[in-house]
């Protein structure tokens, strides 16, 4: 008997060897298509927990700053009644500016300053008053200041704004005439 095997019906026959060569070179680019799609995927996943790590440190350190503002304010509110109110003040002021601090440090912006002029996408006027003394827009005084978190907008600052006239009476000329002034 010779060394062949029989080919059986149910047997593809033998492939080509070009055939073979061409099926090779597909799953190759195929296998360096999926390793190239999962290389990107890695990126991406580490990008994301990059920002994620970021995001928990911003936010850790956000957490001690306003925990650190809490104690000095516990600190003022522990002190006898007896304290000079101008001293008193004073502290609270270095107290909201250490507050003010931490939150420029870690991308929160304050919006909303007494003389700055009032912008339509940052400031939400409440209020419009007389006063000479400032341009028309101008802000007069803070109800509420804004809040803008790593240059996106999280609430306007509400405001009054000075209409940059005085409150006075109208001059004659320009106030219309009523019936008993008419000829």
């Amino acid at each position: 008997m010779s060394g062949r095997k029989p080919t059986g019906a149910g047997e593809p026959p033998p492939a080509d060897p070009a055939d073979l060569l061409g099926e090779l070179a597909a799953g190759r680019e195929q296998t360096a298509d999926l390793l190239h799609a999962l290389t990107a995927q890695a990126e991406r996943t580490e990008a994301l927990l990059r920002a994620l790590n970021e995001h928990e440190l911003t936010t850790s350190r956000l957490l001690r700053g306003v925990a650190d503002v809490l104690g000095s304010f516990d600190r003022l509110l522990a002190h006898e009644s007896d304290v000079d109110i101008e001293s008193y003040r004073a502290s609270v002021r270095r107290t909201a500016a250490v507050l003010a601090d931490m939150l420029w440090n870690n991308g929160v912006e304050l919006i909303g300053a007494a003389g700055e002029i009032a912008e339509p996408d940052t400031h939400r006027v409440v209020e419009v008053a007389d006063n000479p003394k400032l341009a028309e827009d101008a802000v007069v005084s803070v109800i509420q200041r804004g809040i803008r978190y790593q240059g996106r907008l999280i609430r306007p600052a509400s405001v009054i704004v000075s209409s940059g006239r005085d409150g006075g009476p109208e001059p004659v000329a320009a106030r219309p005439a009523t019936d008993e002034e008419q000829p």
